[in-house]
């Protein structure tokens, strides 16, 4: 059966930006801005792959063994952020080749993405049978997203000989995000494949794909 989607979309991404210079090597930024993330390609897809599952899990809630499918959704919009961005910079030692940043920022996401899970009803050879589908919706929450990064990156010109072109490159990065519930949490999940969804307030779960701590040390 083909199936065919169109969607279309504008958007306005305002940015400005403000640099202001202290002296001595130390200068802040503050900047705000209006961005989009479209969704991965492969998350788009629309159509159906249709797979019969008789697990115990299955038949104890649906009486019967049951076709589920994980499908895309050619419907999906992008994720809208509005951003706000502070950061204090000291450049030190020769020709600034030394450099300690410290930077805040804080988002709010509309559109994020999650996972949906619904009912939809299938004919095949004149047998219309029900299928539990999961696919990627754009949710109605308002996703938050703050935190701060500490970098440090120099190059230790002040070595002798062959040493001198060694340096560090340095950063750790705290995020702390909430605000989306999750109707599923995987689409493997045996409580997921059932159609059941998750009775806990799944909106105080940091957003899917990010890390609480991250440190990179690159020397």
């Amino acid at each position: 059966t083909e199936n065919t989607a169109t969607l279309k979309y504008d958007y306005w991404l305002p940015s400005a930006n403000v640099r202001f210079e202290a002296g001595g090597g130390l200068q802040f930024r503050l900047g705000f801005s209006k961005s989009i993330t479209p969704p991965d390609f492969g998350l788009t897809r629309n159509f159906y792959n249709l797979t019969l599952s008789a697990s115990q899990q299955d038949l104890a809630v649906n009486g019967s063994p049951i076709a589920r499918a994980t499908v895309g959704n050619p419907f999906l919009r992008p994720i809208e952020g509005t951003n706000l961005d502070f950061s204090a910079e000291y450049y030190f030692g020769k020709n600034g080749l030394g450099q300690l940043t410290f930077a805040a920022f804080h988002k709010r996401l509309k559109g994020v993405l999650t996972n949906g899970t619904e009912r939809l009803s299938f004919t095949n050879n004149g047998a219309t049978f029900e299928a539990l589908v999961t696919t990627p919706v754009n949710s109605e929450d308002t996703g938050k997203v703050s935190g701060f990064e500490v970098s440090y990156q120099q190059v230790y010109d002040f070595l002798p000989g062959l040493l001198s072109g060694f340096g560090v490159n340095a950063t750790y990065t705290y995020v702390k995000s909430s605000g989306v519930r999750q109707s599923t949490l995987s689409e493997t999940d045996p409580d997921v494949a059932a159609g059941l969804v998750s009775n806990v307030d799944t909106s105080n779960l940091p957003l899917q794909g990010l890390s609480k701590h991250t440190i990179n040390f690159t020397p």
